[in-house]
């Protein structure tokens, strides 16, 4: 199976500065090793502040790492050519956990969605305008919503927004960074649910950062544990997951909270329903 991005020996960390004396080196990941294979949609599963999001950064290229190298198709990140990095941009998209954020208020949908194709690809303005009503409409939004400011849409098509820009430059794969956490759990279901149709049409592959075992087990193929800094379990997805490192089997066993009233939960039809549960994170 071929791989589409990997890191090898990943170390990297960050100098807090002090009025007290010199500055610190503060540690976040230490030797971390993975890969991303095509047509696969990896978990990368830990607790906030583990250093998930950072691991997604130089994935991407948004940071360099201390040490170690990250690679698109066998090559170093540090040793792209130009046209390399920009075929590296299409293939390499990520969607981030707050929407809102992530958009500017000002622009429209459709101006929001065609940014990609207009730094990374040589698309006309009617060919853009055409990708765009494609796109709304297979994240299952109305093409006359290109038309709108994200002020006129709900937190959910905000976030199909936010996949559809994503999508526009045809990626091979997505990461996702806690993208569905600020959804309500049917919101959540309705948005992978949409994401794997869409894999089975495209062959995508998914980065799916989350701390959330749940959706790990509807969504994921294969799942990273990481905790403070390190990868300390691996394992394939078949059904339910049983972890066994204790960094694993906390987040496995967290009271979490229960499907919403009125809404079946679709892995577990014909049998008890779960008990109402707290969460804790």
């Amino acid at each position: 199976m071929m791989s589409l991005l990997s890191a090898h020996d990943i170390t990297h960390g960050y100098r807090r500065s002090s009025l007290l004396g010199p500055s610190r080196y503060q540690a976040v990941l230490k030797d971390v090793s993975m890969d991303i294979n095509q047509g696969e949609t990896l978990a990368l599963l830990g607790r906030s502040g583990c250093g998930k999001s950072t691991l997604a950064r130089l994935l991407i290229g948004l940071e360099t790492p201390t040490r170690g190298v990250v690679r698109f198709k066998g090559q170093s990140l540090n040793r792209l050519s130009s046209a390399d990095r920009r075929a590296m941009r299409c293939a390499v998209q990520m969607v981030f956990q707050d929407s809102i954020s992530a958009v500017n208020p000002r622009k429209t949908v459709g101006d929001i969605i065609a940014e990609p194709l207009r730094h990374l690809t040589d698309m006309t303005a009617e060919q853009q305008n055409r990708r765009v009503a494609a796109l709304l409409e297979s994240v299952e939004l109305s093409a006359g919503d290109a038309q709108k400011h994200p002020v006129a849409m709900s937190g959910g098509q905000l976030q199909r927004v936010c996949i559809a820009r994503a999508l526009a430059p045809n990626p091979s794969l997505v990461i996702l960074d806690e993208a569905v956490s600020n959804l309500d759990l049917l919101l959540q279901i309705q948005t992978l649910d949409l994401l794997r149709g869409l894999q089975e049409k495209s062959g995508l592959s998914f980065l799916f950062i989350t701390h959330d075992l749940r959706l790990v087990e509807r969504f994921c193929s294969r799942v990273l544990v990481m905790d403070g800094g390190r990868i300390v379990e691996e394992t394939r997805v078949h059904g339910q997951v049983h972890l066994v490192h204790p960094a694993g089997k906390l987040l496995q066993d967290a009271i979490l909270p229960a499907w919403p009233k009125g809404c079946v939960n679709p892995d577990h039809v014909g049998k008890t329903d779960r008990q109402p549960m707290v969460a804790n994170f």
